[in-house]
């Protein structure tokens, strides 16, 4: 089987439509994206407003927690009444979120809004800006300059094929090839890099740093799992959810936050028996951050078997870095030129057939 063929007897004019194909992709993609982050962003663009918070509290979800407000606010001599809290936000499964809120606007205080001019009955509380959809950008930034690219190069074969110069088949390869390559490697290499410091580099920092908090004892106030689809094919996967009350410095904190990998599994019953050590009602201890005691772990340890999970991405890593590696060494053999106008049909075949058997067997496994 070759690992090339399907590529090469694509052509220039097949090249050229896989690359519009997938440069039509992008341009979704980051059509999409961007309009997500423009209604991320356009509270910046609105008038503020004093407002007073009628009502606040959290409220438990099936799957997270929930921040429920209400409050008034005047524009241009009318009184309005809202309960948006940002754009786009629809709760959190991390507690110290919903405290954070409730601290900053509790009931009966003044506050700030956000207030659309071209549509006064619409405003919002606080400037949530949502991240995820910055880092998806990553996306459509590789299929976008991959499509543009292998349009300009495709095209650029076909027009010379049409003027009599003949491309030989490892310069359709690497023009299809390039193309397809840069847009699977990097589908492994980028998510892999997101995922390599996201749940190995930045828990493992958290957990050394965990070392140094105060052991503060601690009361369950609920406990129970939550779930929903990951993986491919799609399988539900639980996690624990554990509420508990600590007191620190005189005052009364409320915190979720389990451990610092966001431990996760398709065993419900490994779930559950990380749930029958935090029974409601029962005294435990959790470890604060002294310098931030609203911020605390009811499990800071980060032993072989998390960060063996952590660092799960590397073999994608590696095969996205080893593939891009490969397609930079192409491109940079490729600068010495590529196109040839053949003395004669003969000669055109010749070199056709000749450069054909020479990529299969380069690349046959």
């Amino acid at each position: 089987m070759s690992l090339d063929s399907p590529t090469k007897q694509l052509g220039p004019r097949g090249g050229l439509i896989l690359a519009v194909v997938i440069l039509f992709v992008g341009l979704c993609m980051l059509g999409a994206l961007s309009w997500a982050i423009w209604i991320d962003l356009a509270p910046l663009f609105w008038d503020k407003a004093d407002c007073l918070i009628v009502s606040s509290a959290a409220e438990t979800r099936y799957d997270s927690y929930e921040f429920v407000v209400q409050y008034t606010y005047k524009y241009d001599g009318a009184e309005y009444v809202s309960d948006k809290v940002a754009p786009w936000y629809a709760g959190s499964s991390d507690y110290e979120t919903i405290r954070d809120l409730l601290r900053r606007y509790p009931a009966e205080t003044q506050a700030t809004c956000y207030v659309n001019p071209d549509a006064p009955n619409r405003a919002v509380l606080t400037l949530d800006i949502q991240w995820a959809l910055y880092l998806l950008m990553a996306l459509p930034l590789v299929f976008v300059p991959g499509g543009v690219f292998g349009v300009y190069r495709s095209w650029r074969e076909l027009m010379d094929s049409r003027r009599g110069y003949h491309h030989t088949g490892e310069v359709v390869f690497r023009s299809g090839g390039t193309l397809v390559g840069l847009v699977f490697f990097g589908l492994f290499l980028f998510p892999g890099i997101l995922y390599l410091l996201m749940c190995s580099f930045l828990p493992a920092i958290q957990a050394i740093a965990a070392r140094s908090w105060e052991e503060v004892p601690c009361t369950i106030l609920a406990s129970r799992h939550t779930s929903h689809l990951g993986g491919d094919p799609p399988t539900t996967e639980y996690a624990p959810d554990i509420l508990y009350a600590y007191q620190y410095g005189g005052k009364e904190y409320r915190s979720n936050k389990y451990d610092f990998l966001e431990a996760m599994s398709g065993d419900l019953a490994f779930i559950e028996g990380i749930l029958a050590d935090y029974p409601p009602g029962g005294a435990r201890v959790c470890y604060v951050n002294p310098a931030r005691p609203e911020e605390a772990v009811l499990n800071r340890r980060f032993d072989t078997q998390t960060l063996l999970f952590g660092l799960f991405p590397l073999p994608f890593i590696a095969f996205g870095a080893w593939g891009y590696c490969r397609i930079f060494r192409g491109l940079l053999g490729s600068r010495r030129g590529t196109a040839q106008k053949p003395s004669s049909y003969a000669a055109q075949v010749r070199d056709t057939v000749s450069n054909m058997m020479k990529t299969l067997g380069k690349r046959r496994i």
